[in-house]
């Protein structure tokens, strides 16, 4: 006999089922999803809206998962088959954090496991920071490479892991920022930057020169401001003449004023009429929520393929100026 208090969930139709299953907060729900693969299939079906991932991996890894706030989830080198479940009370305090374990499970299966159950397509942004010494990268990176992500940010703030150690996920990356100081030479970071990604960005202080630009093959170029302003000029010369043939949009950001004289040098060009006004669609490209950019000035400009792109200058005084170079379809 079932008291009041309790009955056989899985003696209930499916309709009733999911009905049930709704009424879980969230940490029951991601209970329930791990216990078997009916389970794991019920809680998918009740299609839970954005359940958007962002990972921070430094000594332990946060899993940020939007739809499941406040809860954060954590997992540690340590102890790879669990995951403990952080919720903050009202007054902001963590409450004693739960502990998941599912046999044989690694980092990368529980990511599976959640992009799987909030029906995502891939991890909107792994944030990765540093590794314990204690840690060999290989078999870390191996349990997540397949994974699919949106951005990858790497901040080489210590020497633990080098390009070569997270190379293996960079087939499955479309956005992929490098920041913070390197210690290795240009030759690594250049085995990186020559891959296909839907946007590139170097921090500063890697030192990048014409010649890597012109190895990228991204959609999406962020230039460092440290770039010279002819060097930019002789970057768009090249690309008339062939170079970068999957480039959509050069983001270039400088400090001090444009000098037109340097930019349009030796580049044939026509003024962007005043009744020519377009709307150039920057947001799928772009890893930040930029809008559409309004090209109602610049400098019309011809590829030697015929392809047609706008040289478009926004002056923000006193701080500088960005650039862009606009690709149109």
């Amino acid at each position: 006999m079932f008291s009041p208090e309790t009955f056989s969930l899985f003696n209930l139709p499916d309709k009733a089922l999911k009905h049930v299953a709704r009424c879980l907060d969230s940490v029951e729900i991601f209970c329930l999803s791990i216990v078997t693969e009916r389970t794991k299939q019920l809680i998918k079906s009740l299609n839970i809206p954005d359940g958007r991932f962002v990972l921070e991996i430094c000594n332990d890894v946060s899993i940020v998962v939007l739809v499941l706030r406040p809860l954060e989830i954590r997992w540690n080198y340590d102890d790879p088959e669990s995951l403990s479940i952080h919720t903050s009370g009202e007054d902001f305090r963590d409450i004693r954090p739960r502990k998941l374990t599912k046999e044989g499970f690694h980092l990368g299966d529980w990511i599976r496991h959640l992009i799987s159950i909030f029906n995502q397509e891939d991890v909107k942004r792994i944030l990765l920071r540093s590794i314990p010494e204690t840690v060999i990268p290989k078999p870390f990176f191996d349990s997540i490479t397949g994974i699919d992500i949106r951005i990858l940010v790497v901040f080489n703030r210590n020497v633990e892991h080098t390009t070569k150690d997270y190379r293996s996920l960079l087939p499955y990356v479309k956005h992929l920022c490098i920041s913070r100081r390197s210690s290795e030479n240009c030759e690594s970071i250049q085995e990186v930057i020559i891959q296909n990604y839907d946007y590139l960005s170097v921090h500063v202080d890697i030192r990048l020169s014409l010649d890597h630009y012109l190895l990228m093959n991204s959609s999406y170029i962020g230039m460092q401001d440290e770039m010279s302003q002819s060097k930019v000029n002789r970057f768009i010369r090249h690309w008339i003449q062939g170079s970068n043939p999957r480039l959509k949009v050069l983001d270039y950001w400088s400090n001090g004023i444009p000098k037109l004289q340097k930019i349009l040098k030796r580049i044939t060009h026509q003024d962007v009429s005043d009744n020519q006004v377009r709307t150039f669609e920057i947001r799928d490209l772009a890893p930040s929520r930029e809008k559409d950019i309004i090209v109602n000035s610049g400098y019309n400009i011809r590829r030697v393929d015929g392809t047609q792109a706008t040289i478009h200058i926004r002056v923000f005084p006193p701080i500088g100026f960005r650039l862009f170079l606009l690709v149109w379809n």
